[in-house]
């Protein structure tokens, strides 16, 4: 099939745009995909060796798959993804699998393997477009597709290993899966960098490339993670500087620039200096994308949530998190609600069935809906990593949510932040106690605040946010929290010292033990007052 010229393409986008807001329109449209969804991944789960060890039915209804089927872990799965691996057909998914994304294993410390089917593929490319189409749509024009399209966001290399059989089978990141579904019309046209440039697997070189060759380019769209985005906006700048008058904002090196795509993290004040790195007129665009599939992309402004992508053949459902326990996935089926019962304000632990075999898989993320007439959600944290040793129920998102207010109020910069559960007392079985906050603030703070000061701050806001939290205090179950001010660097030299962590340049937030907290206190000195 022949490569016309852009012009083609960016006309085909403008019409696009205006069939996503029609079906965007059509509150029942949401739920109706996801009953033609289930009925089509059934039929293909129920001829896999999976299907019948689950007993599923190529006409099964909702309620039966709801009773019978049990939900699953990567752990319950792993032994099947190996046997995919060996070459066997028809375990997960009809047919046979060589190609598997591979997570960053940010929960547990290890990498997982997962496989990606041809449907898969499809998935990936249909919400990609969708991501695209929904900042079309918000900025009422098609104007992203003048211009390049750079991804940043760690290399796109994959990696080949030899199974058995003279088999071979191929692993990558996300990235690098993304990368692998362009169509050609979009590698010549939008994507940057070329492929020799983004597989290179040594980070700097790859940088000092990527901007070498987009520096004088017409770039329209950004994206990446917060961090990498950062990262590539100094060097931009900098690398721009060397060359004349030194720019602002991205936006006086690449004008046309308008939107930048970021994912997988709470922003806070990583949004605003990313705002003012890239400058007026170019937006900031959510996306929610994990290696089991896209979940949900921005699809209007920022505070009302995101969109949950439910017409690209992923099957969702939701269990309340009050239900959850990690160690009885197997009797918590029937806990679950599919999409048209879900909540506004409720976190709910995200359950998928997917067109690369994942059936009833627990993903271990938390999500809470905003507008469940618009399928709007935002992610609020992990299983793995939310506070409830004294009942109170506070996840990532909640901590996250009150420090930023809280510094923002009173000027002052987080650089990293982490929160534990403190015991003080048990009274007739109940630990009583408090959480214990270590904060690292940002060089150049306006003014610095004094843990105590921070503590009381903190208390009150998450009260405002978190009902639970509220009653808890109201009840003395918890005191009023901690707050130590830790010097420059220290987040840093623990992420240098725990390999666990440190290949994903984020530290744990909260966790419901004193793992971290403990190490923390042992590193290096902090301002009490």
């Amino acid at each position: 099939m022949p490569i016309l010229p852009k012009f083609f393409y960016r006309l085909g986008a403008s019409f696009a745009t205006v069939r996503v807001a029609g079906r965007l329109g059509q509150r029942k449209a949401a739920v109706a995909a996801q009953n033609e969804t289930f009925r089509q991944l059934l039929r293909q789960l129920a001829v896999t060796q999976q299907g019948r060890d689950l007993g599923l039915e190529a006409e099964m209804d909702y309620r039966t798959f709801h009773t019978r089927v049990a939900l699953q872990s990567y752990e319950t799965i792993a032994p099947q993804i190996d046997r995919i691996k060996n070459g066997e057909t028809d375990v997960l998914w009809p047919g046979t699998c060589q190609l598997f994304v591979r997570s960053a294993g940010a929960t547990t410390g290890t990498p997982k393997d997962l496989p990606s089917s041809d449907a898969m593929s499809t998935h990936l490319r249909q919400a990609t477009a969708d991501t695209l189409l929904f900042f079309a749509r918000r900025a009422k024009h098609a104007e992203i597709f003048r211009g390049r399209h750079l991804l940043y966001a760690g290399s796109t290399a994959m990696t080949t290993q030899q199974a058995p059989a003279g088999r071979f089978i191929y692993r990558g990141n996300v990235t690098a899966m993304l990368a692998a579904l362009v169509p050609p019309w979009a590698a010549r046209h939008l994507l940057e960098p070329p492929a020799k440039i983004s597989q290179s697997t040594e980070p700097a070189a790859r940088l000092r490339n990527t901007v070498n060759r987009t520096l004088q380019q017409d770039i329209s769209l950004v994206a990446g993670t917060p961090k990498t985005l950062l990262h590539l906006c100094e060097t931009v700048l900098h690398r721009a500087a060397t060359r004349g008058t030194p720019p602002t904002n991205l936006r006086s090196v690449w004008p046309n620039l308008e939107c930048v795509i970021h994912g997988g993290v709470f922003l806070g004040s990583d949004g605003d200096e990313l705002k003012r790195l890239c400058g007026r007129g170019a937006q900031l665009h959510e996306v929610y994308l994990s290696a089991e599939g896209f979940i949900a992309v921005q699809d209007a402004d920022h505070a009302l949530g995101l969109r949950l992508l439910t017409h690209h053949g992923i099957f969702f459902e939701f269990l309340p998190l009050e239900n959850f326990r990690a160690d009885q996935l197997d009797t918590l089926g029937t806990k679950t609600v599919p999409l048209s019962a879900v909540q506004a304000h409720v976190n709910y632990v995200l359950v998928m069935t997917t067109p690369a075999g994942l059936c009833r898989y627990v993903l271990g993320d938390v999500v809470r809906f905003l507008d469940p007439g618009k399928c709007r959600l935002v992610y609020v944290g992990r299983t793995s990593q939310w506070l409830h040793t004294f009942g109170e129920s506070v996840m990532e998102r909640d901590l996250a949510s009150t420090l930023d207010k809280v510094c923002r109020q009173n000027q002052w910069m987080v650089k990293n932040f982490h929160v534990a559960p403190l015991i003080d007392e048990s009274a007739g079985g109940r630990p009583r106690g408090r959480h214990e906050w270590w904060i690292e603030l940002k060089p150049g703070t306006v003014k610095t605040p004094t843990g105590p000061i921070l503590a009381a701050a903190l208390d009150v806001e998450l009260q405002r946010i978190n009902e639970t939290y509220a009653r808890q205090r109201a009840a003395e179950i918890m005191t009023a929290p901690t707050v130590w001010l830790v010097i420059p660097g220290v987040f840093a030299h623990w992420m240098e010292h725990n390999r666990t962590w440190s290949r994903h340049s984020k530290i744990p937030h909260c966790l419901n033990d004193r793992r971290i907290a403990t190490e923390l206190a042992q590193l290096a000195p902090f301002n009490p007052d």
